[in-house]
């Protein structure tokens, strides 16, 4: 072999051993990190208790899901697990103290962290009329040994500029472990792996589906909008009618009749702020009845007979309403929008309400006029989307 074909045959090898390490150093695309889940393996969490094995010892732990309705959009649900199992003695690190074993059996999982407060005991959704911006899935598998595993994957969508935007949804997939160095209280969900979608969503039930194949858990919460936002004009806004009843007649449709019984329109998709005519997403209760609704439609939300009834609604829950009245901004605005658990996202919504509106956030709305009533009325249907 001459020279110059050893040469040729060293770089070759030196490049191809350049090359391997480049693949090797690159990041994982993104469909890589998306966990395979059967759908199959997925436990549907109802309204309510739900007795299933978590720990694969063969007695029924218990997953509670209950909710939490309010006269408005941000309803929410709640979800906590607890497992029952035989207990064990425990020793303190530091000082070597056996405290014995404890003579309770239930324990509360918390997820991801060495000491958590409380509310990381329990998982909430977050909601916005159509949309559902935070779930969770519960899956548990077996593995080639037929030992059980369980995770619990959380989806959750940003809202950015409004809640009816599409945007990428975030998972987290977190993995059931006990006697582990982050496992506080004996049993926790710990963080395994998470990833962010490319493609856009308005509500996570759809991500849930689309990306990992795993459907609605509870038939109960349809709230899987995809349609383009669809907000009343200002022409709609000043038309009152004359419609007397209004009913939901099939999906996203809600049909107006007069006070002889007569349609008088349909309106089919868009956002249920136009479906219903309710710019403040308020649920039918006897409040929203002596404001003028309607109806409502089937998950509950009033249904008034124009916008500007809908409108007046909403301002005049936030003027009179109770944990309303008086407040300013800065006070009212995690209560309305659900947030009052997330300050990172409470203080941007309340900026974005002092920004559209020109309002000062930390006013007593006692103080408002008419005039800045309605600007702030139009702020919060603008930031609702």
């Amino acid at each position: 072999m001459t020279a110059s074909r050893k040469w040729m045959n060293a770089a070759m090898l030196a490049g191809l051993g350049l090359m391997a390490s480049l693949l090797a150093a690159m990041p994982a695309r993104a469909e890589d990190a998306i966990p395979k889940f059967d759908p199959k393996d997925m436990v549907p969490l109802v309204h309510g208790p739900n007795w299933v094995d978590l720990d694969g010892d063969g007695k029924r732990d218990l997953v509670m899901k209950a909710r939490s309705e309010v006269n408005g959009p941000h309803s929410f649900s709640i979800y906590s697990f607890f497992i029952f199992a035989d207990s064990r003695s425990y020793k303190h690190e530091d000082h070597g103290w056996d405290y014995g074993e404890p003579p309770f059996r239930w324990n509360a999982v918390s997820f991801s962290g060495e000491k958590p407060p409380p509310d990381e005991f329990i998982f909430s959704t977050h909601e916005n009329g159509d949309c559902l911006r935070r779930d969770l899935r519960l899956v548990i598998t077996k593995d080639n040994n037929r030992q059980s595993n369980s995770y619990v994957i959380t989806a959750e969508r940003d809202d950015v500029d409004n809640y009816y935007n599409p945007q990428p949804v975030t998972f987290v997939v977190y993995k059931l472990e006990r006697d582990k160095e982050l496992a506080y209280g004996g049993f926790s969900f710990i963080e395994q792996s998470r990833f962010q979608t490319k493609r856009r969503y308005c509500s996570v039930l759809n991500a849930f589906q689309t990306e990992l194949g795993l459907q609605n858990q509870d038939r109960a919460l349809n709230l899987d909008y995809e349609a383009g936002p669809m907000t009343p004009t200002t022409s709609e806004l000043m038309e009152p009618t004359m419609d007397t009843a209004a009913e939901q007649t099939g999906n996203r449709t809600i049909v107006y009749y007069d006070d002889e019984g007569n349609p008088t329109r349909t309106h089919s998709g868009g956002n249920i702020q136009w479906r219903n005519n309710n710019p403040g997403n308020l649920i039918l209760t006897p409040f929203t009845r002596s404001m003028g609704a309607i109806g409502r439609d089937s998950a509950g939300f009033a249904i008034f007979p124009d916008a500007e009834t809908g409108l007046r609604a909403k301002g005049a829950l936030l003027r009179e309403g109770r944990g309303y009245k008086g407040k300013t901004i800065a006070e009212m605005m995690p209560a309305y929008a659900g947030l009052k658990d997330d300050p990172d996202k409470a203080k941007r919504y309340i900026k974005d309400i002092g920004d559209f509106s020109g309002l000062d956030v930390n006013r007593e709305s006692g103080t408002f006029t008419d005039e800045e009533w309605d600007r702030l009325n139009k702020a919060i249907a603008r930031r609702e989307g």
